[in-house]
């Protein structure tokens, strides 16, 4: 039985400890601590949850702050990172500034350890991994006041090694736990692309953006896995470097963001430098930003801004016009491109929009030769043969093998081309400076990143099959020409004429010649080096002629359409893998299936000719041969092969034509419904998808065409730009001396760890001797943006069209637009209606409620006890008018003795719940406290009606009432009442003392003296004057007051 009762108490405890750190009761958690030290407070409640997760959830602070100071690290840890998973800052903030977090810290309880990693599951009942530390959870969830708290006290989060990472760490994490080990990279990399992180953390959030998106994306390639969760993450990264070009104010923030390049620390620029970083990471979001869409259209048009405003016929009449004025304006150019009197001829020249349509009009009429290469045919030239020649190469057939094949027997013949025509030597002109311009972007991009381009890619197939097509045509007109030589000699006539006696080397020596000369295509072999060139001609035709395409997202209607093109070819090409293999599986299936039927294999077994007509069978013309399958099977597709094709005719094979059936028809039904209707969707979804982010993709791809034309170089189209300018021979030799002068022993103590000429020309500082302009106050800075002339000759305001780090740097630009989003992101969070708002309110109403309960003990227990000592006077009262009185009355004394023993009782009982031992008839502590109240008290009135202190006259002063039974009397409510009647009683003591202590009560007689009657009346007037409106009303269970009592009778004397 005293078990099973220790055992409810303690039950019973452990339900109140939870209970109270779940609703925020901090007394009743601080009174369970204080009565049991060794209280054990991970007990829990029937869902598991401790009390210390009740107190964070509720975000009860008080006694959270209570409890961490019994907590251990591993508690602590819980703690904190469900203080930060549920975003109760107050919680969190006072877990980090809690003197037992610094120990802890030291400890690397928290920023997380090796040996966390290799916990076995059956030992990780934590609610977070192990891996996970406070700065990473709070980074992930964005909680900016507790990264920054982190970051001030030197935790950061440690970049994961790469994913081919071969170091004996990552082999052992990999062995040990293949899937903790790649959950830890990616709860890494959630860290690291957070907003608040990078915000806090990072010198260039942008950068940074950028460079982690980018591994993340190439991340998602390898981790198929988490392909989904890194590509979230790639694209709110991207959604972040938006938001921080939106807090951009003004031209001069917007060219110190745009502009930035090398390192974090390097206050380096060049000119739209950072936009081309983003569009080599294919940021598409930050790219067709309207900032840097503003910035790269006032670029482009630069001076020509008025032009761009005119009329459109106006402006088209004026483009037919520079059409005839470029060829003059190049050779201008390279003639004077040294003088200082053109420079602003060489301006117009280089701005990007003219560089464009320079090139836009020369690859165009690159395209118009190509046609006119189409059209018009090279002129041949015809040379009679004596008929001698030919009747001498007819009579070498005996000795030479198939001589008559490759020679011809007719009288004369046409000799093949010799030169090439004018057209010829255009189209090579233009292939050799289209070769040169993309060699020179090769080498200014970097052969990785020139290759990453499509249009690249088109423009360098175009090249070599351009190249090779010529090189074989220069080829054929040198061996023509040589043989025309050969043919003209007296040695090759001599041979003629004895042919017979020619080895047969010397005659093929003959053959070779005549070949070389003969145009007519019918003796040439297939691959004669005429019919590759012009089949690759062919081939390049067509990529010269897609390569306009290219040029479309210049105009806004047709940019899309050229996007979703180039998407619908990655499509094509995902559906020809699954065609072919479907395709070859039904071919081969044909052909395995009626291989017996063709003529060459039957006929080796036949007994008799079953054919005797001659005629081909169907299944052997169509499905014979493997080539015959490749036909038939490929233009099936397209509805042009015969119904009828796996006919066997005169053989009775009914089964196979059956099977063939079979086989064919299924192959249309999987092919031409099921194939072509999946690829015809795929390439419908991939326009819809283009579509619906129209505006960006177009964006993107005018920006990528735009900065082609923005950098530096290109000026002169093709094929201008393979005559070499004074001025590109002046930069060559320069850059040779300077190599020179490098090589050189003497000169390498004097370079320093930045090389002045690694930097651009546009961001060295001015020389010292060099006085910088003044410009005013409200005076823009002349730079390509505004459009002001630039002295080309003053090196300095040369630098200074983009040297704007005098006036603000990057770093300062960058501290104000985090500033701006920190602030603007704080706004947005406190104007989210959230629904934890209402559970805070909630929380909080509780709290107050659980507190006024507290008070309210608080207050009873007082009044329990006032009373008691309230009752403890009415008792001293009692017994001193006992003492007073000369008559005693039975009924007083009898409920002077009930009141008595009621009042120790209760006493008793208090003191019994102050000693912490319940009685009998109480069971709760809610119990208790109700049977303290001052209204279960004994009192001596009845609250009905009023009490008779004293009896008549004749009587001695005595405790009397109207209902004997009732004994039930507020002792408040008596003393009030007994204060009269002890004025009375001191009078009375102090007349009895001066009468040698005779009675203290006076009873006046009914016919004693009349003038002793009157002064006793008067005194019992003076004393109901002060007392007799006394009424008193306690309140009842139900917090009303109740009604006013009735008037109390005081002693009557």
């Amino acid at each position: 039985m005293y078990n099973n009762g220790v055992r409810n108490t303690e039950m019973s405890i452990n339900e109140q400890f939870v209970h109270a750190c779940e609703n925020g009761d901090y007394n009743a958690v601080h009174r369970i601590l204080e009565e049991n030290p060794k209280f054990n407070i991970d007990v829990t409640d029937q869902l598991g949850r401790t009390a210390i997760r009740l107190a964070i959830e509720n975000e009860h602070l008080e006694v959270v702050t209570l409890l961490l100071a019994l907590c251990d690290g591993q508690k602590m840890r819980e703690a904190l990172l469900l203080a930060i998973y549920l975003g109760h800052v107050q919680i969190a903030e006072a877990c980090l500034r809690h003197p037992k977090f610094k120990v802890l810290n030291e400890k690397k309880v928290f920023t997380g350890n090796d040996d966390s990693f290799w916990q076995t599951p059956s030992s990780d009942d934590a609610q977070f991994a192990p891996d996970i530390t406070p700065l990473i959870l709070a980074s992930q969830y964005n909680r900016t006041e507790i990264v920054q708290l982190l970051l001030r006290g030197g935790d950061r989060i440690t970049k994961p090694h790469d994913y081919h990472c071969k170091c004996q760490e990552c082999h052992n994490k990999f062995e040990f736990d293949s899937l903790r080990h790649a959950q830890s990279r990616l709860n890494a990399y959630r860290g690291l692309a957070s907003e608040s992180y990078i915000s806090l953390a990072s010198i260039d959030p942008i950068l940074t953006a950028f460079e982690l998106g980018h591994e993340l994306r190439d991340l998602s390639g390898k981790e198929k896995y988490f392909k989904n969760e890194y590509i979230n993450l790639a694209d709110q990264l991207s959604a972040y470097a938006v938001k921080l070009l939106d807090k951009v104010r003004g031209h001069k923030e917007l060219d110190c963001v745009l502009g930035k390049t090398g390192k974090e620390t390097e206050e380096k620029y060049v000119l739209l430098a950072r936009l081309y970083l983003a569009i080599k990471y294919e940021e598409k979001p930050f790219v067709a930003h309207s900032n840097c869409q503003q910035k790269l259209v006032e670029i482009w048009h630069s001076d020509i801004r008025n032009i761009s405003k005119l009329n459109p016929l106006f402006t088209l009449l004026l483009l037919l016009a520079y059409v005839f004025i470029l060829p003059f304006a190049c050779i201008v150019y390279i003639l004077t491109s040294w003088s200082e009197r053109t420079i602003k001829f060489q301006k117009f020249l280089k701005q990007p929009c003219i560089k464009f349509i320079g090139h836009t009009i020369s690859f165009g009429i690159f395209i118009i030769l190509i046609i006119l290469s189409s059209l018009l045919f090279a002129g041949e030239f015809q040379k009679p043969m004596k008929h001698a020649l030919n009747q001498s190469i007819a009579l070498c057939d005996s000795i030479y093998t198939n001589a008559c094949i490759y020679c011809p027997l007719d009288d004369d013949f046409y000799f093949r081309q010799s030169t090439p025509t004018w057209i010829d030597i255009a189209i090579t002109i233009f292939v050799v400076g289209f070769l040169w311009h993309e060699i020179k972007q090769a080498y200014t991009d970097g052969l990785n990143d020139y290759l990453l381009s499509w249009n690249n890619i088109v423009d360098s197939c175009m090249n070599v099959l351009y190249i090779s097509s010529f090189a074989l045509k220069y080829y054929v007109f040198f061996k023509v020409r040589f043989a025309i030589e050969t043919l003209s000699g007296l040695d090759f006539q001599d041979s003629l004429g004895h042919i017979f006696n020619l080895t047969v080397n010397q005659q093929y020596h003959v053959y070779q010649t005549i070949y070389w000369l003969n145009s007519d295509r019918f003796y040439w072999v297939s691959f004669d080096p005429v019919n590759v060139a012009e089949g690759l001609f062919a081939i390049a035709n067509i990529f010269s002629f897609s390569r306009i395409c290219f040029l479309l997202p210049a105009i806004q209607h047709l940019g899309p359409l050229q996007i979703s093109l180039g998407r619908m070819m990655s499509d094509i090409g995902k559906f020809i893998i699954i065609f072919l293999i479907i395709f070859s599986g039904f071919m081969f299936g044909l052909n395995n299936l009626f291989w017996y039927y063709s003529k060459t294999v039957r006929g080796r077994v036949e007994i008799v000719e079953h054919n005797p007509d001659g005629t081909e069978l169907p299944a052997e013309i169509f499905f014979g041969t493997m080539g015959g399958t490749f036909k038939t099977v490929f233009w099936s597709l397209f509805g042009l092969s015969e119904k009828d094709g796996v006919s066997l005719g005169n053989y009775d094979n009914r089964f196979t034509e059956l099977i063939g059936y079979l086989i064919y028809g299924t192959f249309n039904i999987a092919s031409v419904i099921v194939l072509l209707n999946m690829l015809i969707a795929m390439m419908s979804k991939s326009y819809e998808t283009i579509e619906e982010h129209a505006d960006v993709e177009w964006k993107f791809a005018r920006s990528k065409l735009y900065m082609e034309y923005i950098q530096e170089g290109g000026t002169l189209p093709v094929p201008f730009n393979i005559i070499p300018t004074p001025k590109s021979i002046f930069y060559l030799y320069q850059r040779i001396f300077h190599c020179k002068k490098t090589s050189s022993p003497d000169s390498l103590p004097h370079h320093s760890s930045m090389d002045t000429d690694s930097i651009p020309v546009m961001i060295r500082r001015p020389p010292t001797n060099v006085q910088p302009p003044n410009f005013g106050k409200n005076d823009p800075i002349p730079t390509i943006s505004n459009g002001q002339p630039i002295d080309m000759n003053d090196n300095y305001t040369r630098r200074k069209s983009f040297d704007i780090t005098q006036r603000l740097t990057y770093r300062k630009v960058m501290e104000r637009v985090i500033k701006r989003f920190l602030l603007h992101k704080q706004r947005e969070e406190q104007d989210e209606i959230r629904e934890g708002d209402f559970e805070e309110l909630k929380q909080d109403i509780q709290m107050l409620r659980f507190e006024m309960m507290n008070r309210l003990d608080e207050t009873r227990d007082d009044l329990a006890r006032n009373s008691l000592l309230l009752n403890e006077g009415v008792l001293v009262v009692g017994e001193l008018l006992s003492s007073l009185t000369r008559e005693t009355n039975p009924l007083i004394k009898e409920n002077f003795y009930s009141f008595k023993k009621k009042f120790f009782s209760t006493l008793d009982q208090i003191r019994l719940i102050d000693s912490g031992i319940e009685s009998s008839d109480t069971t709760t502590s809610t119990n208790t406290a109700s049977a303290l109240s001052t209204t279960s008290m004994p009192n001596l009135i009845n609250h009905s009606k009023s009490l008779q202190m004293m009896s008549t006259s004749t009587s001695e002063p005595s405790l009397s009432t109207d209902k004997p039974n009732d004994s039930d009397m507020n002792p408040v409510q008596l003393v009030k009442h007994l204060s009269a009647a002890h004025i009375t009683l001191s009078n009375i003591v102090e007349e009895n003392e001066e009468n040698d202590d005779e009675s203290k009560t006076t009873v006046v007689e009914e016919n004693g003296n009349d003038s002793k009657t009157k002064e006793v009346e008067e005194i019992e007037v003076e004393v109901e004057a002060r007392h007799i409106s006394i009424q008193t009303s306690m309140p009842n269970e139900d917090g009303d007051e109740e009604k006013p009592k009735d008037d109390i009778t005081v002693f009557k004397l």
